[in-house]
């Protein structure tokens, strides 16, 4: 274990030690079985079912064991979507995700982002059946002048009071305080349909008000459940990403991050600024954060000390559990969470069975980030469709209709099978719940020409730089997720990767006079000026503003759909069957001399290229590790 940079000489060395394990998991947006419901097929490397025997494994010879789930744990799959419904239309099941939760004995949780997906009524109705306190300090029902004075949500922070084994084997108290915070960027994201319903304050500004009165209230450690990123240490007021400067606060002594579905610590991580990777620290505090959907346990050991003061850390290190072992197997799932999960899991596979529609041609996202994407046409003209409804006999009807919409299944951290492949036939719900997963809703905005420029200028900030003349360079920015990627269909435009980029991967100003989108036309030829406007249909996530798109912010919000998106296109489905798996040739890059570079995609990938219409600027270089294969696109 590493030290503990915290304890200075002068504190109490001399009294009795214990040795405390902190579990946690995070983002495991309903991943309860080993299950996709999309494609309808066994999912093996995924779940809660699984992961709870890394829980047993972990919690055997630690006495003093402490499980924790940092958020997104109510929404993440068309069985959430149902469970939601089923509430709303008055005929509610037991949450499996809580009963699985109350069964493996969960100490505390955070609120993520996504657990206000589905309203307050069904978040409350939810944790109602939770023998385990949830906490978030920075979100509120009304915010006080001051963050003491808030009115939470829920209760700001806990204590956990328990009698721990020493290593002598005696029992003496400890109390654990738990403190909870999320994205304040909630109030944006879900604001169109919890109105003024919930408030969010800053999470250092939240942690400053907090933890002192955790402390105070007779906490002897202090344990912040940050559902929020690693980002830039940089501290500024209402930042989504902010457990880096959070872990500077005084009297946090580890923490749990996640919302961005990363893992930490990793082996032979880099070590930037105060995050680092071999120590598992940030800040110097212990810090864990395991990825998504069950993949990974997150386990923090702390040796401590009992002085004059209390309790306090004197050595500590910071570990991720994988769910898939080192020669490919995978634990068993739990029984009991099997069991807790399936009415609702049956329920799940008989609703997303049900027909919609008949697809003619292959429907798939292999190469969404590298040409246009049937997947994304076919989403856009759902999009469109209702888009224009909301409009009609309003003055902006007469504008023309950009729809934004970026690749959802295609690849990034889920890996090779994260994409889609429909073949010809029979369309059922499931098909057109894989063309987006999220029950956000469709919110029309207006911009002017040059705002939208903007947009693109952003999305294009998902290509890495490329150098001219030069091959095998890498596509993708690092850790740019294709969900990043906007595709404004009514527009048609070029993308030049060799220009400097408008911002990083993460959204962070760059450049800000980038150009790397040009010949930016309307549907009908028309050159995009300046001072157009436009109406945007995009969904009530991305007009948050988050991740570098703030110009979403911008414009004039026009109207919102009472139906998620995913119902929007199902309904798209079934008035236009059948539909057709055509790419509409939205973009385009730049032609480059001697440029190429590459791209991960699914191996499935290389069988597409042979196929009629396949893109012929890209072609399969073989397999490389992680499942994925290496492709080459060529300007």
């Amino acid at each position: 274990m590493a030290e503990n940079p915290q304890t200075k000489a002068g504190r109490s060395t001399g009294g009795e030690t214990a040795h405390l394990r902190i579990l946690a998991t995070s983002d495991l947006h309903m991943s309860l079985l080993p299950w996709d419901y999309f494609t309808d097929s066994e999912d093996p490397p995924i779940g809660l079912a699984r992961c709870a025997e890394l829980i047993r494994r972990a919690r055997s010879g630690a006495p003093n064991a402490f499980l924790f789930d940092n958020g997104d744990f109510l929404q993440g799959n068309p069985m959430s979507d149902l469970l939601a419904e089923l509430a709303e239309a008055g005929r509610p099941m037991a949450h499996p995700m809580i009963g699985a939760m109350n069964h493996l004995g969960y100490d505390a949780v955070t609120l993520g982002n996504h657990e206000f997906n589905y309203g307050l009524d069904f978040l409350s109705a939810s944790l109602s059946e939770a023998r385990f306190p949830a906490v978030s300090a920075n979100v509120a029902r009304r915010l006080g002048n001051r963050a003491e004075e808030d009115e939470h949500l829920v209760a700001p922070y806990a204590l956990i009071e328990r009698q721990i084994v020493t290593g002598t084997g005696a029992r003496r108290p400890l109390k654990l305080g738990v403190i909870g915070f999320a994205p304040p960027q909630i109030v944006l994201w879900d604001g169109p349909h919890l109105g003024n319903a919930i408030a969010t304050r800053d999470i250092v500004e939240a942690a400053q008000a907090h933890v002192p009165r955790l402390k105070a209230a007779g906490a002897d450690l202090v344990l912040a459940l940050s559902h929020s990123g690693i980002g830039s240490a940089e501290y500024e007021p209402g930042r989504e990403n902010a457990s880096v400067p959070l872990a500077a606060q005084e009297g946090i002594d580890a923490l749990i991050c996640g919302h961005t579905h990363r893992l930490f610590p990793t082996s032979g991580g880099p070590r930037i600024g105060p995050v680092d990777h071999d120590a598992g620290t940030i800040h110097g505090r212990p810090a864990a954060m395991p990825g998504a959907f069950g993949s990974h346990l997150a386990v923090i050991d702390l040796a401590v000390v009992r002085g004059e003061q209390g309790w306090h850390v004197v050595r500590h290190a910071s570990r991720l559990f994988p769910l898939r072992g080192l020669d490919g197997s995978l634990p068993a799932a739990d029984p009991q969470v099997v069991e807790l999960a399936s009415p609702a899991h049956l329920a799940t596979q008989e609703e997303v069975r049900r027909p919609v529609g008949r697809l003619k041609g292959r429907l798939h996202s292999y190469f969404a980030l590298a040409a246009p994407d049937p997947c994304l046409t076919l989403a856009s003209d759902a999009m469109r469709g209702a888009a224009e409804a909301l409009l009609a006999g309003r003055p902006e009807e007469e504008l023309p209709i950009v729809c934004a919409h970026s690749p959802v299944r295609s690849g990034g951290h889920k890996g090779p099978g994260n994409y889609v492949d429909i073949p010809e036939g029979p369309l059922a719900l499931r098909h057109a719940a894989e063309l987006y997963v999220y029950p956000n809703r469709m919110v029309l905005t207006e911009l002017t020409g040059a705002q939208v420029l903007r947009w693109l200028e952003r999305s294009a900030s998902s290509f890495a730089q490329l150098r001219l003349g030069e091959g095998n360079q890498p596509l993708l920015e690092a850790d740019s997720p294709p969900y990043l990627f906007d595709v404004l269909d009514g527009l048609t435009y070029e993308i030049d990767p060799t220009r400097p980029a408008l911002s990083s991967a993460a959204g962070m100003l760059l450049s800000p006079s980038a150009r790397r989108v040009s010949d930016v036309r309307l549907a009908d030829g028309t050159p995009l000026t300046e001072e157009m406007r436009v109406v945007v249909a995009t969904n009530s996530y991305r007009i948050g503003g988050s991740a570098g798109y703030g110009v979403a912010r911008e414009g004039r919000l026009l109207a919102e759909s009472r139906q998620a998106l995913r119902d929007i296109i199902a309904d798209h489905v079934r008035l236009s069957s059948p539909v057709e798996a055509v790419a509409r040739p939205v973009w385009r890059f730049a032609r480059l001399k001697r440029t190429s570079a590459v791209m991960p995609s699914a191996p499935a990938a290389s069988e597409v290229l042979r196929e009629p219409g396949a893109p012929e600027h890209i072609r399969s270089l073989g397999l490389i590790r992680g499942g994925f294969g290496l492709y080459e696109v060529r300007f």
